[in-house]
């Protein structure tokens, strides 16, 4: 993954990374926060960027999510 990690205001923003992986390898990214959305690349089974919006923090407290990537059958 580039990069690892993503560090935003408390405002909407969007992003993306690049996953790596080997040809025929299928792998699903999910979001780990309901404020995180997957737009783009979710599933697939090759190097491919994935799309994401985070959406506005409209509390005083920091917060913190991710995205996993999973393979068919994985946990």
């Amino acid at each position: 993954l580039s990069p690892l990690q993503a560090i935003v205001d408390g405002g909407a923003n969007s992003g993306s990374f690049t996953l790596t992986s080997g040809l025929g390898c299928s792998t699903t990214a999910i979001s780990g926060a309901d404020w995180i959305t997957i737009t783009g690349g979710a599933s697939g089974n090759s190097t491919r960027p994935i799309g994401y919006q985070v959406a506005a923090n409209n509390t005083p407290v920091n917060r913190s999510g991710s995205i996993a990537i999973v393979e068919p059958g994985g946990a």
